[in-house]
């Protein structure tokens, strides 16, 4: 298991949490100015590590998918083929999308990626050889 240090400015923003709270409640005339503190520091650090909140793009949508039998392999997950029913798959722009919304890896968690629109065609084709006539493919 590898431990992971926290950044500087993670740790910065937790601490300016921190006293807006202690503050907060224990000077409640000088809320106002705290809350637009809290606000702000939360947008700032929402703003410079908004990358860490973006999905990757895939680049190569078919190997990623991957069919085995009687399981599908998207990414490290797998699925049971027999538990698909509804493949979400749509291209807006230059981004394609794919999702599997009624199969949660776990609680919250659906197996999605983003993909480049060049590679719908090929990809939505590729899943609809692999996959059998009963599954609906949402667009």
């Amino acid at each position: 298991m590898s431990t992971r240090q926290p950044s500087l400015k993670t740790l910065v923003f937790w601490i300016i949490l921190l006293l807006t709270y202690v503050v907060t409640l224990y000077l409640p005339e000088s809320e106002p100015f705290w809350k637009t503190i809290l606000i702000t520091t939360a947008l700032i650090y929402l703003a410079t590590n908004r990358k860490k909140f973006q999905q990757p793009i895939i680049e190569d949508p078919v190997s990623h998918v991957r069919f085995d039998g009687e399981f599908i392999f998207i990414g490290d997950h797998s699925i049971k083929r027999s538990e698909i029913r509804k493949v979400a798959i749509d291209s807006v722009k230059d981004r394609g999308y794919f999702s599997l919304p009624y199969n949660q890896i776990s609680p919250g968690e659906i197996p999605e990626f983003i993909f480049p629109s060049s590679k719908f065609t090929s990809f939505r084709a590729h899943l609809q050889k692999e996959f059998d006539t009963n599954v609906e493919f949402i667009t």
